[in-house]
């Protein structure tokens, strides 16, 4: 396989040899029938979601790991991933040759990319949260930290602990008098997600 960068997965995949992508179509044999008309079907065909889902499910927990850094940290090189990752360069050069040789990355000019559809089927990498587009400083997060209450605190606990999205019941002020009357109704549920 070279390592010259590629503009897109249906690139990168032109640039295999023959034996490269004999190897891919027997270790994603969804990707050969019918038999692609040409590189770019087979590219095409490689970042359906269905075809994403079966190459993932053949993945031990280093390559999920590996994919995870990689679509939290693209364009991404080993050395990068591999303080992602905490381990080694060589771990992280194999587990994302290994990843590239599978079709689920490729190298662009500015590194390795993941598929396109990786995203979609994978969803938020690491259980992280969407990215805060107004998260404050530590020290302001300190000082925002500290003056929750107790209730509030225990919402961002479980966000922060378990998955970074929930739902939460809000109620407008005065209804839970309401409710106590028999007059209020079903709470309205909300979304929230931690950075």
């Amino acid at each position: 396989m070279t390592d010259r960068p590629a503009r897109s997965l249906a690139d990168d995949l032109r640039d295999r040899t023959d034996d490269e992508l004999a190897a891919l179509l027997q270790r994603r044999p969804d990707l050969a029938r019918p038999a692609p008309a040409d590189v770019t079907a087979l590219a095409g065909r490689a970042t359906t979601r269905t075809s994403v889902q079966r190459a993932l499910d053949g993945l031990d927990l280093a390559h999920l790991q590996a994919l995870e850094a990689l679509l939290v940290a693209h364009p991404a090189e080993p050395p990068d991933l591999a303080t992602l990752l905490g381990t080694d360069e060589d771990t992280a050069a194999r587990l994302t040759s290994d990843l590239r040789e599978l079709a689920l990355a490729w190298r662009s000019p500015e590194g390795l990319r993941p598929a396109r559809t990786l995203g979609e089927v994978v969803g938020v990498p690491a259980g992280l949260g969407p990215v805060g587009e107004r998260v404050p400083g530590p020290d302001r997060l300190s000082t925002a930290l500290a003056e929750l209450d107790p209730r509030q605190r225990s919402l961002l606990d479980a966000l922060t602990w378990g998955p970074a999205r929930g739902a939460v019941a809000l109620r407008r002020p005065g209804r839970h008098r309401l409710a106590g009357r028999g007059r209020g109704r079903r709470a309205r549920r909300r979304r929230a997600a931690g950075p």
